[in-house]
């Protein structure tokens, strides 16, 4: 030893050769046998504590004088051995260690070996029930009573029955399965026969086994802890380092043995504690060996260099909170690069928004214990999980006002600090600020409003031109009216009535008349419609034809033919086949001294129908310099109705005037071309 000091926590630090140990506040005691190492400790049923060494020692421990080693005497094995192997057991007032080749039974200052089948080494025994023991190593497991009677033996050699070298002390559970740990995992005895094996990677090496006061068993596999849960397992934690010893103490502590030290749980399985020569534990390397408690709950530990005894309840109760701080505020804009600033008065800009604290909870003793907890009011206020790490980052913070509060704890509430807070706040940018987005709501509004008033404007805008095309469509239908009723067709007409009543029979002319009364009466009823069928169309242009065909008799001829394909009850413009076969008799049939012919024609094309009239007549041209003053009022009104119509559709109809022409060159008469599409809308 090179120097020692006493902390403001009242614990003893000591500087050896082998370096810094704490004492914490000599909690922890040794006790050791020069020379040799104690391998199995036993709690006997006067309180006192048994133990055998490696070197075949069998030493007592009295808690109640002072915690004083004697030593006592057995009969050696007939097999010239001595030494003790790590688990053993007690029933009543007999205690049960593994030895050289058998087991050896002590009771008060007598003692036997039980004269079990030799096996090499025996590496544990364990009393399943007030009758019935278990004992043997990886290659055979015997079953036996009190008195060292064999029940049964299994005979594990090469794996062969438990499919497994069986390593740690086996256990009963609450359905009086025997759990036996091995190098795959765990292998289940259920009425003495083989029941179940639970072998996978993550419950392989065993070495580690231990039952709580509620017969559950708990299996440390490496680093691994699990439990059990009926005939399986549950996973419950990790550990740093590897499990070597599972022990509950009779008040409901929980300890966890590592390579690395001592984990000491509270009876809820939620705080801890952790120690090793950092903070007091004084032994080295626990060995997968019993544990035992006294009458006063010390517990004993084998560890490479004494058998330890601590009090876990002292050990969870007697440590001092650590002293929390906050030790530096780091800023990022880009949470790349980062900047440490000032932890009084924070005012961060709004490019701020990436913050890390960074804080410390210091304890000489329990340094490895504290864990951290934190919350940020304004952004989560829920604290989190207890936490090791000293630095917790938040990012993308929006502008507002906050406050990092912090506690921590050694792993007991008895070491919960106090909270210390740490206020700040994010100012916002010109745009992020109430005065801003009072500004762009009332452009928004202004915006809407002026959009609205736009919209209004237009739509009314609309409905004038939409009134002023409907009164230009009433005027151009009136007009059509009162060319439909022009007196010289009808007087013509009427005179070939009167002609077939003085030369004909009373059929005929009685025919003649019905025909022409029909044609009126559609006329009348039908002039002011935007559009009809192409079969009400074609009906009405052959009424108005055979009236013609009445009037020249000989000289005139006419067809209709509307291709197969084509739908009739597609909507036309009204009186469109009319106007056309109308204008080609009048201007074309009419002049010519030869009979003339009128042919119309209806073709379905891919997105509507095509018509067509085509006459054989003197054809236009002709027509106007016979008569310069004829002007073709129909065709004109046709012409704006189709204009009109057009303005409101995407497909448009499309008119076509056709002069045709002989080989020679001359006036042959004319065609007119309408193209409707399926879809069209009128007015």
């Amino acid at each position: 030893m090179q120097d020692l000091v006493l902390d403001n926590e009242g614990n003893i630090w000591v500087a050896t050769n082998k370096g810094l140990y704490c004492l914490f506040q000599l909690y922890f005691k040794n006790y050791a046998v020069k020379n040799d190492i104690i391998r199995c400790a036993i709690e006997k049923n006067d309180g006192k504590i048994l133990f055998g060494s490696l070197n075949g020692v069998l030493g007592l421990i009295d808690p109640a004088s002072s915690y004083s080693i004697s030593t006592k005497n057995y009969t050696p094995s007939k097999y010239g051995a001595a030494f003790f192997y790590s688990y053993g057991c007690a029933l009543k007032d007999k205690v049960y260690l593994p030895g050289p080749g058998d087991i050896l039974a002590v009771q008060g200052n007598n003692s036997n070996w039980l004269n079990l089948p030799f096996y090499d080494p025996y590496m544990f025994v364990n009393r399943l029930n007030d009758s019935l023991f278990i004992a043997g190593g990886p290659e055979l497991i015997l079953l036996f009573i009190q008195s060292g009677k064999l029940l049964k033996t299994y005979n594990n050699n090469s794996r062969s029955y438990f499919g497994q070298l069986i390593y740690t002390i086996p256990y009963t559970d609450n359905e009086n399965r025997i759990w036996l740990g091995g190098e795959k995992g765990i292998s289940i005895l259920k009425n003495e026969e083989s029941y179940k094996k639970i072998f996978n990677k993550q419950l392989s090496k065993i070495k580690a086994m231990g039952k709580d006061m509620q017969n559950q068993i708990w299996i440390g596999s490496e680093n691994r802890l699990f439990r059990s849960e009926g005939d399986t397992v549950k996973f419950v934690r990790k550990f740093n380092s590897l499990i070597t010893n599972i022990f509950f103490t009779r008040n409901g502590f929980a300890i966890f043995c590592t390579m690395g030290g001592i984990y000491i749980f509270d009876k809820d399985l939620t705080h801890y504690s952790f120690y090793n020569h950092n903070n007091g534990f004084t032994g080295r390397e626990p060995f997968e060996a019993n544990l035992a408690e006294d009458s006063l709950g010390n517990v004993y530990l084998p560890t490479l260099e004494a058998l330890v005894s601590f009090n876990p309840q002292q050990l969870f109760t007697k440590q001092s909170p650590p002293k929390l701080y906050i030790q530096s505020l780091s800023v990022s804009s880009d949470n790349i690069h980062w900047q440490k600033t000032d932890t009084l008065h924070l005012n961060l800009s709004h490019t701020q928004k990436n913050i890390r604290f960074s804080y410390i909870g210091l304890s000489y003793s329990q340094a490895q214990n504290v864990r951290y907890q934190y919350r940020l009011l304004g952004f989560q206020n829920q604290w989190s999980n207890p936490v090791s790490e000293r630095e917790v980052t938040f990012n993308n913070l929006p502008p507002a006002k906050y406050t990092f509060q912090l506690k921590a704890s050694a792993g007991t509430e008895e070491t919960q600090t106090d909270t210390i807070s740490l206020p700040f706040e994010i100012t916002p940018a010109f745009w992020q600020t109430w005065w801003f987005w009072t500004l762009a709501i009332v452009i928004m509004v202004g915006c809407l409003t002026w959009i609205i008033f736009t919209y209004l404007k237009k739509k009314q805008l609309e409905n004038i031109k939409r009134i002023e095309r409907e009164k230009e469509m009433n005027e151009l239908r009136v007009q059509s009216v009162r060319l439909k009723s022009i007196p010289h067709f009808n007087s013509n007409v009427l005179a070939s009535i009167e002609y077939y009543m003085m030369a004909k029979s009373k059929e005929e002319s009685n025919q003649l008349l019905t025909r022409y009364s029909r044609f009126t009466n559609i006329t009348l009823h039908e002039i002011d419609k935007a559009n009809r069928s192409l079969k009400d169309e074609i009906d009405y242009v052959r009424l108005y034809l055979e009236l013609e065909k009445l009037r020249f008799g000989d000289k005139f001829s006419y067809s209709i033919d509307v291709d197969e394909n084509t739908d009739t009850e597609i909507r036309i413009p009204n009186m469109v086949l009319h106007t056309y076969a109308e204008n080609a008799v009048k201007h074309g049939i009419r002049g010519k001294n030869t009979p003339g012919h009128v042919s119309i024609k209806a073709t379905s094309e891919k997105k509507g129908v095509l018509l067509s009239v085509e006459d054989d007549g003197i054809g236009r041209e002709e027509c106007r310099r016979r008569d310069p003053d004829r002007e073709g009022h129909g065709l004109r009104i046709l012409t704006r109705q189709i204009e009109l119509y057009n303005q409101q559709n995407a497909e448009k109809i499309v008119q076509t005037v056709i002069d045709l022409k002989d080989d020679e060159g001359n006036a042959a008469g004319t065609r007119f071309e309408m193209f409707v599409p399926s879809e069209y809308k009128y007015l």
